[in-house]
């Protein structure tokens, strides 16, 4: 297919040619994606390459190596997508692709990478095989990658509803790629809360973590995505207890005793539907963001952990929670303050077990002293720690103070009231 043809398709509405337009009847043999333009040593006459320019800069004898190189392979042409990781193409890099007349094509950022090589193998013919006989073996490792490429695009755009398919066209993208559709999943989220906002240092964490699902007698599916500062993994599990695989699994690769956790998990609910996944993973994303509010805090955080917090979080108005603390846990807060005592921690922890015993071993204090203080919270809170009600109330005061953080400036509520992060 030449690539003026290809080009014509309706998906490339709005690209431009920036340059090398006079040699855009090359013929197109192949599709390959490179995020990086720094290895050429696979690719194979008649490519069409595409790129999101990551790295590029306007330096003209830069420009000119990595062109003269992409030449010497004889691809068909190289389309790039600013927006990621560039803002724009970079002149010199215009300059030279105009120089040794390869075609340079400027993608429009609202277009997929999955979307792009979907429309592009159907219009050459077919989704790559591995299994194709005769493939040169670069061209079945390519298909490989772009096959890989492409699930991990579907998954995005289905978690982001990018997918503006029917659901009958998303399922069929989705068996096409090798998502089964017969079993039921369930998202994850997990964060290093130490090297957020350094995806470089998170990437060699990859490899440990996609081994806690590569049991098959647990785990039937598993695709593993690092997105937004986080690893993102939809999993299908036969586990009744998944929060106690995973809690297992964390506790062998990253052994920290007496220490705060180097990473934290939230799960949602399992999806049955594949249009359902995406709530999922909302749910995913809010157990790990709540899970550090609990009294009862675990590396591994459910959904369903959390719900009555995520319905308190849902008042954003920060007065309206801090009459709430008010009303339930500050007068322990004003109390241990005047009189040095530590009842709110004392809460704290026997709300975690409910176990006078193992709170007092905890808090390294006799039984009687436990008793003592219990009894105490019930007088200056006006709860029963035996009423399930008043306990939920007085653990979601608790809860509620860890939200609010550090309080507003004076005079700050008063004149906009703060909403919750």
């Amino acid at each position: 297919m030449k690539l003026s043809t290809m080009l014509a398709l309706d998906l490339f509405r709005g690209v431009e040619v920036v340059a090398g337009k006079e040699h855009v009847d090359n013929q197109v043999a192949w599709i390959n994606l490179m995020e990086i333009l720094d290895s050429f040593e696979q690719l194979q006459p008649g490519e069409f390459l595409i790129s999101t320019g990551y790295g590029l800069k306007d330096d003209p004898a830069s420009a000119r190596e990595i062109l003269s190189q992409l030449v010497s392979h004889r691809i068909a042409g190289l389309a790039l997508q600013p927006g990621y990781y560039i803002d724009e193409i970079p002149p010199a890099f215009v300059e030279a692709a105009e120089h040794y007349g390869l075609p340079l094509i400027r993608l429009p950022a609202k277009l997929t990478f999955g979307k792009i090589t979907k429309a592009l193998f159907n219009a050459i013919g077919a989704l790559p095989s591995d299994e194709a006989e005769g493939a040169p073996l670069s061209h079945r490792q390519s298909a490989r990658h772009l096959s890989r490429i492409l699930l991990e695009n579907f998954i995005d755009d289905l978690l982001d509803r990018k997918d503006t398919a029917s659901y009958s066209d998303m399922c069929v993208r989705a068996g096409s790629l090798g998502f089964r559709l017969d079993l039921p999943y369930q998202a994850g989220v997990v964060r290093f809360p130490s090297a957020e906002g350094r995806p470089h240092s998170l990437e060699k964490q990859a490899p440990l973590l996609e081994s806690l699902t590569e049991d098959a007698s647990f785990f039937q599916a598993a695709h593993w995505r690092l997105r937004d500062s986080c690893f993102t993994v939809l999993f299908s599990t036969t586990a009744k207890d998944v929060k106690k695989v995973f809690a297992e699994g964390f506790s062998r690769l990253f052994p920290v005793p007496n220490s705060a956790p180097e990473c934290l998990m939230g799960l949602g609910y399992p999806s049955g539907k594949l249009e359902d996944i995406p709530r999922s993973y909302e749910e995913a994303r809010i157990a790990a963001d709540l899970g550090k509010h609990l009294c009862r805090p675990d590396i591994v955080t459910a959904f369903r952990d959390v719900e009555a917090l995520h319905l308190l979080r849902a008042c954003r108005n920060r007065e309206e929670l801090r009459r709430f603390c008010d009303r339930t846990v500050s007068p322990l807060a004003d109390y241990d303050r005047a009189n040095r005592t530590p009842l709110r921690e004392t809460l704290k922890i026997y709300l975690r077990s409910l176990n006078k015993i193992r709170a007092s071993q905890e808090l390294f204090i006799h039984r009687q002293t436990l008793v003592y203080r219990l009894h105490k919270i019930e007088e200056i809170t006006g709860r029963a720690l035996e009423n399930p009600d008043d306990r939920l109330i007085l653990e979601l005061g608790l809860a509620a103070e860890s939200l609010l953080g550090a309080p507003p400036r004076q005079g700050e509520a008063a004149k906009h009231p703060p909403e919750i992060d």
